[in-house]
């Protein structure tokens, strides 16, 4: 699951990574 991966992802560089997919969930917000 994308989802799964992506939460891997917020949980193993934390900081940085999780305010760029804040800002990208954001975006999709926005397009969807």
């Amino acid at each position: 699951d994308g989802e799964s991966d992506e939460q891997v992802v917020l949980v193993s560089q934390s900081g940085t990574v999780n305010r760029i997919k804040v800002r990208d969930v954001s975006i999709q917000s926005r397009f969807a």
